[in-house]
């Protein structure tokens, strides 16, 4: 694994979980973190993008 790898694992399942406890789609969650990352943000403020994206998801409904 390289070094890109080893940061982009654990966000991604770190997204994965936050999206099954808080009823979001896994895509979505990855995309927006995925998105989040791409931007140049860290892994912890693309976790934060995500749980944003949560708020506005239960807004929604």
């Amino acid at each position: 694994m390289n070094a890109l790898e080893h940061r982009l694992f654990p966000t991604m399942r770190a997204a994965e979980l936050f999206a099954d406890r808080h009823g979001l789609d896994r895509p979505h969650a990855r995309a927006v973190v995925a998105l989040a990352l791409h931007r140049g943000l860290s892994p912890a403020r693309a976790l934060l993008e995500l749980r944003q994206e949560a708020r506005y998801a239960r807004l929604a409904r």
